[in-house]
């Protein structure tokens, strides 16, 4: 195995990583929501489960969904006792704090990689450690 192959391995790996985390932290812009799509978005994500909402008015909320109505949802925001009601005409944005199955396939892919980098590691070293020390070969 010649040096440039053995250093290929963790010089991947890292650039994988990198461009996994880059591509999360970038906000995609989405147009403006309709109350039909809120509805339908707030349905399919269900009681209990956390979001951010932005609204018409530029306020941002981020809580727990307690409830569905026809015209409204509900959400507890933090320490808040009262839980806020929300029109669905009144959102503009929602964002999913949940664990979505993309997420969770870039976390699987990252440990996964740095157990991959460990384990390599701790191969080469043993490998290293156990090999005899020769004399260097005269020209």
């Amino acid at each position: 195995m010649s040096s440039n192959s053995i250093h290929t391995v963790p010089r991947l790996i890292t650039a994988i990583l990198v461009s996994s985390i880059l591509s999360c932290s970038v906000a995609w812009a989405a147009p403006p929501l309709d109350a039909a799509s809120v509805k339908s978005k707030i349905q399919k994500l269900g009681i209990n489960h956390y979001l951010c909402v932005k609204e018409s008015n530029g306020i941002q909320l981020q809580g727990r969904i307690l409830s569905v109505n026809d015209q409204s949802f509900q959400m507890q925001l933090g320490n808040q006792p009262q839980p806020a009601e929300i029109q669905y005409a009144d959102v503009r944005a929602l964002q999913n704090l949940g664990w979505t199955r993309g997420k969770v396939i870039v976390a699987l892919v990252g440990i996964g990689a740095v157990a991959g980098t460990a384990a390599y590691g701790f191969v080469h070293v043993h490998t290293l450690e156990n090999q005899p020390l020769q004399q260097p070969a005269l020209p």
